[in-house]
C-alpha cells in the first residue's frame, strides 16, 4: 500500500521535523500548532479558502482563535516559517 510505504520514509520524516521546528514559532506567539497553520493559511495571499474539521465545540473555538494571529504574523514570522516549510508558490495552471 503506498501510505505505509510512504510512513516512516524519508519523506516522512522531513515532514515530522517541519512541525517540530514550527513549534517554537506557535509557543513564541502564544498559539497552538493548529492556530499557526490555520493562521498562516488565512494569511497566505496563495490561499482562497481554509476549510477547517472539528469534531468537539472546544475544538471550533480552538480554530477561530487563530484569527487573533493574523496580526502577529508579521513578514518576519512568515518568512521564518517560510524558511522551515519552504515558500508555497501559486500553481500557474490554476491562476485565472
Amino acid at each position: 500500500m503506498v501510505r505505509e510505504s510512504w510512513y516512516g520514509g524519508d519523506g516522512w520524516r522531513q515532514m515530522v521535523d517541519q512541525v517540530v521546528r514550527l513549534k517554537p514559532i506557535a509557543d513564541r506567539l502564544g498559539a497552538t500548532q493548529s492556530q499557526l497553520a490555520l493562521a498562516w493559511c488565512l494569511k497566505n495571499e496563495h490561499v482562497s479558502s481554509v476549510i477547517t474539521g472539528a469534531s468537539r465545540p472546544e475544538q471550533i473555538v480552538e480554530n477561530v482563535q487563530a484569527l487573533q494571529l493574523l496580526d502577529r504574523l508579521t513578514p518576519e514570522i512568515l518568512a521564518e516559517i517560510d524558511a522551515i516549510v519552504g515558500k508555497i508558490e501559486p500553481d500557474p495552471a490554476r491562476q485565472d
